[in-house]
């Protein structure tokens, strides 16, 4: 090399010495530059800094006695377990002297996996030079030769290693035994492996005694959380009974491949800043979105909507059933109106908007005899003045052929109401209390009608490719989920106007829903 060469390579040297002097320090205090300390070939994309960031919180949570509850979704291969069972792990143990990591996962051999470059990690010297901690210490070997063992029988068993500070790292399958241990972090990285086991009734409910019995009773009561980080495969798998039973309790960052309209709300309720728009992929670097779309157009659309979406649904519903909904069209809505009997725009309205409310679900329907045939749907969390241009957008749209508005009568619906009640032709209010609809007013009470329309085959929705209708699987997934699912807002849209229209022999239509 030239003389000048030499001189551009040391300084080039010098910087990096200060760029790990730098992340050195910086790693003490926060996880992602330990993340690039200890892994400098790791895609580190927005994703990744947030789940970071929530594992700091959740750190600070269990130093402070507050037994937090996180749980991370993400789709597949996006690098969720290298921060949240690898590296996470190693940065907690350098900093909280004595603390105890349990990571269960589908089977043994990935938790093993998982302990295994975990430990890598904590014996590097890059680990060792934020936290020289970490490092066994020249007693705990000798008490370990003194044993007759060697340190590999407990030192450095790759399911089961331990810290100089005194900290453990122990990997188990689900299902596995936790006899003698206990945990301050105990995280759950993908529990269910494969579509045959999201399938199965016997190995769900398997791994959620697990979890329950063997797992969570493992906790520290005064210095304990849990994360759960995984790729959700059924709404009947850990993490979808955990948010059945206890949703209160969690912390749920959800990440899917490709943004939804939503994901802006749920993370600055987050207290994150948003760092995509909708339709954008989530790590572009792993995954563009080209590839994304690829992977979509081959998947079922089932596997794509629970490991893709992170929006897993029953194939069969508590009270409706997927197969009730059989019948599809094909022809153009607006064909469909036209030859129609009535037209009706039937909306749920949230009581308020906010990431953690209900949805306001704006719908119409063509009613041709006994069947009601879906044209046109929104659902979506709105601010009042967004719910009524969406609504006022919704009348303009089919005003050509509408015979009637109906909107629950209740805080925004009823307030839109009072806006429009002189404008908009056929506007009515829905009262889900009147004595009309018998004793029981409870949401399922009232979808009972609406069940057996569709037990008969009498609600048509568009086909699942529909080019004017992308959100009918939405609207499907939302009704075969309920009443146990997250959101209702589509399933009282729909069971209002059936209700509505059983009692109503007298409108422009002329017939009796419910005649034979």
């Amino acid at each position: 090399m030239t003389p000048a060469a030499d001189r551009l390579a040391a300084i080039e040297r010098r910087r990096e010495d200060r760029l790990r002097a730098i992340r050195t320090r910086r790693s003490r205090h926060e996880l992602s530059p330990f993340l690039e300390l200890t892994n400098a070939r790791y895609l580190l994309g927005a994703m990744h800094l947030i789940i970071a960031a929530e594992l700091e919180a959740f750190e600070d949570g269990v130093r402070a006695g507050t037994c937090p509850h996180l749980m991370i979704q993400a789709p597949p291969r996006h690098g969720k377990s290298e921060i949240v069972s690898v590296k996470a792990p190693v940065w907690m143990l350098g900093r909280n002297e004595g603390m105890e990591v349990v990571c269960a996962s589908y089977a043994a051999d990935l938790a093993i996996q998982h302990s295994r470059r975990a430990r890598e990690c904590a014996r590097s010297p890059e680990a060792i030079s934020v936290f020289p901690s970490l490092a066994p210490t020249d007693l705990q070997l000798r008490r370990e030769s003194r044993r007759g063992l060697g340190p590999a029988a407990t030192l450095d068993r790759v399911e089961q290693w331990q810290t100089g500070n005194h900290g453990q790292y122990k990997a188990v399958g689900v299902g596995g035994p936790l006899t003698g241990h206990g945990f301050n972090v105990g995280i759950v990285d993908d529990p269910v492996k494969d579509a045959a086991e999201a399938s199965s009734a016997t190995t769900l409910d398997q791994r959620w005694d697990w979890y329950t019995s063997t797992f969570y009773t493992r906790m520290d009561a005064r210095r304990g959380g849990v994360i759960v980080t995984h790729t959700p495969w059924s709404v009947d798998d850990i993490s979808g009974r955990l948010l059945r039973q206890e949703r209160e309790r969690w912390r749920v960052v959800a990440l899917p491949a490709i943004a939804d309209a939503e994901e802006a709300a749920r993370l600055i309720a987050l207290g994150h800043t948003p760092f995509r728009s909708e339709g954008e992929a989530l790590d572009p670097a792993r995954w563009p979105l080209e590839r994304l779309q690829r992977i979509k157009a081959t998947l079922p659309a089932r596997w794509w909507r629970a490991l893709f979406d992170l929006r897993p649904v029953p194939t069969t519903g508590t009270m409706f059933q997927r197969p009730w909904f059989r019948e599809r069209y094909r022809a153009d809505p607006v064909d469909v109106a036209r030859e129609a009997d009535a037209v009706w725009i039937t909306s749920d309205a949230a009581r308020k908007a906010g990431v953690t409310n209900d949805f306001h679900s704006i719908q119409v329907w063509a009613v041709r005899g006994a069947r009601l045939y879906l044209l046109d749907r929104i659902c979506q969390r709105l601010e009042y003045p967004e719910y009524r241009d969406r609504m006022d957008g919704m009348v303009n749209k089919w005003s050509a052929v509408l015979t009637g508005v109906l909107v629950e009568d209740a805080a925004n619906g009823s307030n839109y109401y009072q806006e429009r009640k002189h404008t908009v032709v056929g506007i009515r209010l829905f009262n889900p209390t009147a004595a009309e609809w018998g004793k029981d007013k409870s949401k399922p009470a009232r979808a009972i009608r609406f069940q057996s329309r569709a037990e008969s085959g009498q609600i048509i929705l568009p086909a699942a490719d529909h080019p004017s209708c992308p959100w009918v699987e939405d609207y499907l997934d939302c009704v075969c989920a309920f009443p146990d699912g997250t959101h209702d807002d589509d399933v009282d849209s729909t069971a209002q106007l059936v209700l509505e229209l059983s009692l109503d022999d007298s409108g422009p239509s002329g017939f009796d829903l419910f005649a034979s």
